[in-house]
């Protein structure tokens, strides 16, 4: 969980005005717009005087105002898939405090959950959107001062969560939240702790770059400092508005808003108050806003001819390069996709990368079109991507039919594995059955054929780097086939070990990862070939949270029954001596 940081620079000026005002309490309107109930949890530093209440239910389009006396310092979030069971215990499937009731009584919000961090310090106000500890719901902070920035994550990252970080209700099976990778790892390279509890040896990871990227104004991990996060106001009221996406936020002139007043308008960049000269504002805000007026519309003139002229040129490259490159997976037009998946109607997965949609082609050839998310990649890198994947032929690895690459549009077709992917047969048991023995080790074995290929037998090493049970697709006769390349790194076959930065799934990742230089073999693929191995003979996940603390880590817990055995192998040596 981030702490606030309170950069406090506060000029003469500014604290004599403040005096001057006379403010001594903040008001803070809290508003759900989501299409279910929210409850709200409310916790206050130690420090600082507790509000009138610490928690409350909203039903949609309700609100209620709290007054939170000077000084204040606290959190706010929302609490999702709340029941009272017949013993009158409260609890939440996101957010829960613990508390068994209602009301939070002092407690903080249980991962995974959304934060907004507050605290008001000799007149100023700073105030933070953390996803520190997960996601459970998009909100959004609105200070009622025109001057002020508003923040907050407006995504619902609830569907595109990554499967493994995911939180899901028990009855209905839906996404209620999207935990952290370290509430789910609890690896220190995740959580910022023990060795890598500094800025230098704790980076963004994969899955906190997922969390900024769709939310880029929250903080995504505890050093997450490269970007402005924390955000300042003189002292004034605020709305906490819950799921905000359809809302309309508008701001008087006065400090006092109503409640109905909510809306997500892009505000305007934080100034510094200027009402002793207010007189002067509208003549050379005039003068100047004119001057910026003209010189904007010549520039974004000069720079659309020319960008006009630079994509056509890239577009012609490009298309040379595709007719040059031999053997290219068929090329589709978006269109032909389109169609082809019903306007991708069916999903058969998602992941942090894209989604991936049932289709037919026209001569009935069923395909998985994986529809990728902007990745800043150039159509001429993911063109020479998809050269090096169609290139790669094996019966255990899943075969590309063809792509798009069509203005930003990128797409991946696949070939279609009707019995899913393994992590259903093994976690979730389809249609009640299970697989037996015979079945498991012919999965495991054609697993191993796949990466021997990928590591031994290309004309290229290929490192995949994300070998999980979603990573395998099974077909009607549960042939195993090793699927997403996206992670993979290619490297020559005399080299032994290539240094990068950290890819792939919790759970799954060697301890190689874990080294500052980060310098890996083939042998990362073995690691996560060892885990998936693991749990096909066990039947459950490397990292469970639903067993007990000595079992939730799969591999830690086999590694304590080898050496308890191990232990009493010499005991009964020792005494039979």
């Amino acid at each position: 969980m981030s702490v606030i940081k309170l950069l406090v620079h506060l000029s003469s000026f500014l604290v004599a005005h403040l005096f001057i005002s006379g403010v001594v309490s903040t008001t803070f309107t809290i508003t759900n717009k989501c299409n279910y109930t929210v409850w709200p949890g409310i916790s206050s530093q130690s420090s600082s005087a507790a509000l009138s209440t610490t928690g409350f239910s909203l039903e949609r389009n309700e609100s209620k105002t709290l007054t939170a006396p000077a000084s204040w310092t606290g959190r706010f979030w929302g609490r999702t898939y709340c029941t009272e069971g017949s013993s009158g215990n409260f609890s939440c499937i996101t957010g829960d405090c613990a508390s068994g009731k209602l009301e939070c009584s002092g407690n903080g919000g249980a991962p995974p959950v959304t934060l907004v961090e507050f605290a008001s310090r000799n007149g100023l106000d700073f105030f933070d959107v953390s996803l520190v500890d997960g996601f459970n719901l998009p909100l959004l902070v609105v200070p009622s001062r025109q001057n002020c920035t508003s923040t907050g994550c407006l995504a619902d990252l609830n569907e595109s969560c990554p499967s493994e970080l995911r939180v899901t209700t028990s009855t209905e099976g839906k996404t209620a939240g999207c935990r952290s990778a370290c509430q789910v790892t609890g690896l220190s390279m995740f959580c910022c702790s023990g060795e890598n509890a500094t800025p230098a040896t704790c980076k963004a990871s994969l899955y906190s770059q997922f969390f900024k990227n769709a939310c880029p104004q929250a903080y995504s991990y505890a050093y997450d400092d490269a970007t402005n996060t924390t955000f300042t106001c003189a002292s004034t009221d605020y709305q906490v508005i819950f799921c905000p996406g359809n809302t309309t936020v508008t701001r008087k002139n006065n400090s006092r808003p109503s409640p109905g007043e909510i809306a997500p308008i892009p505000p305007p960049e934080i100034r510094p108050d200027t009402t002793s000269r207010r007189h002067r504002v509208p003549i050379i805000a005039g003068i100047v806003g004119g001057v910026l007026a003209i010189i904007s519309f010549v520039v974004i003139i000069v720079w659309r001819v020319r960008l006009s002229k630079s994509n056509d040129t890239e577009e012609d490259v490009e298309d040379d390069y595709v007719k040059l490159v031999p053997g290219m997976p068929v090329r589709f037009s978006y269109e032909d996709l389109r169609v082809a998946t019903n306007d991708f109607k069916e999903t058969l997965g998602r992941g942090g990368f894209g989604s991936v949609f049932k289709g037919v082609l026209p001569d009935r050839t069923g395909i998985a079109v994986k529809r990728l998310d902007k990745l800043g990649q150039g159509k001429r890198e993911f063109l020479a991507e998809v050269e090096t994947i169609g290139s790669v032929h094996h019966f255990n690895l899943v075969r590309l039919i063809g792509f798009c690459a069509e203005k930003s549009y990128r797409l991946l077709v696949y070939e279609y594995m009707s019995s899913s992917s393994l992590d259903n047969w093994i976690f979730k048991k389809i249609q009640g059955s299970s697989l037996d023995w015979q079945t498991r080790k012919k999965i495991i074995l054609d697993i191993a054929k796949g990466l021997t290929y990928l590591h031994e037998e290309c004309r290229q090493t290929i490192m995949h780097l994300d070998i999980k049970p979603q990573n395998i697709l099974l077909d009607p006769n549960f042939n195993a086939k090793i699927s997403d390349f996206g992670l993979s790194k290619l490297i020559d076959r005399e080299m032994s070990q290539v240094q990068l930065s950290m890819r792939g799934t919790p759970g799954y990742l060697a301890p190689e990862w874990h080294q500052v230089l980060g310098r890996i073999t083939v042998k990362v693929d073995v690691y996560s070939f060892g885990i998936v191995l693991l749990e096909v003979v066990c039947a459950r996940r490397s990292v469970d949270h639903s067993q007990p603390e000595s079992a939730i880590h799969l591999l830690r817990m086999l590694q304590n029954k080898a050496e308890y055995i191990l232990e009493f192998l010499l005991k009964f040596i020792a005494l039979s001596c």
